[in-house]
């Protein structure tokens, strides 16, 4: 596919015109990354080990 044809396929799609696709640079992918700083980031695990409580829970605190 050449750039033109990925241009008007776009534009096509997304119904903006051909200039506003140029001006946005879209292009095919000639890669697929394979390095662990390239692969994408799981934001919800990450957040799952972070999720920490700074104060301590007292909700389940039973009152003498």
């Amino acid at each position: 596919m050449t750039q033109a044809q990925l241009n008007r396929e776009v534009a096509r799609t997304t119904g903006e015109s051909i200039s506003t696709i140029i001006e946005r640079g879209f292009s095919l992918a000639r890669w697929i990354p394979v390095e662990p700083a390239m692969c994408p980031i799981d934001w919800d695990y990450e957040d799952s080990r972070k999720a920490i409580s700074l104060l301590p829970d007292r909700q389940n605190r039973t009152v003498n």
